[in-house]
């Protein structure tokens, strides 16, 4: 019982920070749908930094532990830019920008997660392709 515990609470960690972010930005004025959007895109940055990294022979096993993290910020915070382009600049609707932006996630990291692994391991993500 202790371990389904401490496993429910370190998944669910994520959650909760992330949610603290989406009550900040209600705050502001905005209403953020595409927070997975952003989570999503930030761990497929980050992943694919330390893919290339290894692939490459940079650096060692801490080093692209912090450059994962790095990169996941930078590829959620970059992904997040595009939110607020078609919600503060274009004046779209927040709720419809929201969902498209976390459908396009979740299909483009699905997409290139498939047609990377085919390039950089010849071997398809999964077992259908």
């Amino acid at each position: 019982m202790e371990r389904i515990i401490i496993d429910g609470l370190s998944f669910s960690l994520p959650l909760f920070i992330m949610a603290v972010g989406g009550i900040y930005s209600e705050k502001s004025g905005i209403t953020n749908l595409a927070l997975e959007g952003f989570q999503g895109m930030g761990a497929f940055t980050g992943a694919l930094a330390v893919v290339l990294m290894m692939n490459l022979g940079i650096g060692n096993a801490s080093s692209q532990f912090y450059a994962a993290i790095f990169f996941a910020i930078l590829g959620g915070a970059l992904y997040s830019l595009l939110h607020a382009l078609l919600c503060i600049r274009m004046k779209a609707n927040q709720v419809i920008s929201g969902v498209v932006l976390n459908i396009l996630a979740m299909s483009l990291t699905a997409y290139l997660t498939k047609a990377l692994n085919k390039g950089l391991f010849h071997a398809a993500s999964d077992k259908f392709v």
